[in-house]
């Protein structure tokens, strides 16, 4: 699944290079193959957003209702909605503050977790 994955991102990314447009992958798929494609694509590009949304507001309460039990779900989708709204409608360079430091914290935990799990390999 992995080279699908970069097979897929090193072709979109030549044709935005050949031909730099607004509308992104639905509209190469509009140009290069035919219109009814480029719908196509399109609403199931936003079928897939609106359905991947709640499924992880959804997980991201599951996760703290794992510690916090005292507090309703409802609260913590609460939450996380108006986090992500209003880092939305912020300016974009307090968006990409804040994605280079969730970025950081990622890779940060990411290669704690590499070093802890080889402490405990077996020989």
């Amino acid at each position: 699944m992995g080279l699908i994955t970069v097979g897929v991102a090193l072709c979109t990314g030549e044709l935005s290079a050949f031909m730099p447009v607004t509308g992104g992958f639905v509209r190469h798929a509009s140009h290069f193959v035919q219109p009814a494609l480029g719908t196509a694509t399109g609403w199931n590009f936003w079928y897939t957003m609106a359905i991947t949304a709640p499924a992880e507001l959804a997980a991201a309460a599951t996760i703290i209702n794992f510690w916090d039990t005292s507090t309703n779900a409802a609260v913590w989708y609460s939450v996380f909605m108006v986090i992500i709204a209003v880092l939305n409608f912020s300016a974009v360079r307090w968006y990409g503050e804040v994605s280079r430091f969730l970025q950081q914290l990622l890779g940060t935990h990411a290669n704690e977790a590499v070093i802890v799990g080889s402490s405990f390999r077996s020989s």
